[in-house]
C-alpha cells in the first residue's frame, strides 16, 4: 500500500497509446479502470495498485500543478511513512486491528474490532474516533496527531 508521485511522459513504445509514468526504472501503467487518463508532462498523486517484476500498475487521483511538487512530494513521502508505521502497528496487534482505513481527509487509521472504550483502555496513547459504525485508531506518528490526542483528552 503505497501512494508516488508521477510525472507522465509520452510512450515511445506505443505513441498512440496512453502516457506512462515510471518509478524506479518501472514502467507505470495506468490501471483501466482508473476512469482518468493522464497527459503526457501532468503530474499525479498515484495509488500503486499492483507492483509487478518489470512494470506497475497506478490509479491516479489527483493532478498536482508544476508549481506544487515539491510539497506534494513531501506530503507523499509523510504518507508513506505513516503507513509503514501502521503496517508495523497492525502486524503488532493484529487480533485487535484488521487492516488499514482512511478518513474522509485520506489520513490513515487501524480499524479496531475492539469497542471504543476498550480500545482506549488498552491504548491510552492512541486517537481513538469513530467513523460511522467504524472504530479508528492511529498511534501519534506526527506533531499534528499529537495536537489531536490532546484535544481529546
Amino acid at each position: 500500500m503505497v501512494n508516488l508521485l508521477l510525472k507522465f511522459v509520452e510512450n515511445k513504445k506505443n505513441p498512440s497509446e496512453a502516457a506512462i509514468a515510471f518509478n524506479n526504472k518501472k514502467a507505470c501503467l495506468v490501471h483501466k479502470q482508473a476512469g482518468i487518463k493522464p497527459q503526457k508532462g501532468e503530474y499525479w498523486e498515484c495509488f500503486l495498485w499492483a507492483d509487478y517484476d518489470k512494470f506497475c500498475l497506478v490509479k491516479p487521483f489527483k493532478k498536482i500543478e508544476e508549481k506544487e511538487v515539491d510539497a506534494a512530494r513531501k506530503r507523499v513521502e509523510k504518507f508513506n511513512e505513516d503507513l509503514a508505521a501502521l503496517e508495523k502497528y497492525k502486524k503488532a496487534n493484529s487480533e485487535i486491528f484488521t487492516k488499514i482505513v482512511f478518513d474522509n481527509e485520506n489520513k490513515p487509521y487501524l480499524l479496531s474490532s475492539m469497542p471504543s472504550k476498550k480500545l482506549k483502555e488498552k491504548f491510552p496513547d492512541y486517537i481513538i474516533k469513530k467513523n460511522g459504525d467504524k472504530i479508528l485508531a492511529r498511534p501519534i506518528l506526527s506533531k499534528e496527531d499529537r495536537a489531536e490526542w490532546q484535544k481529546s483528552r
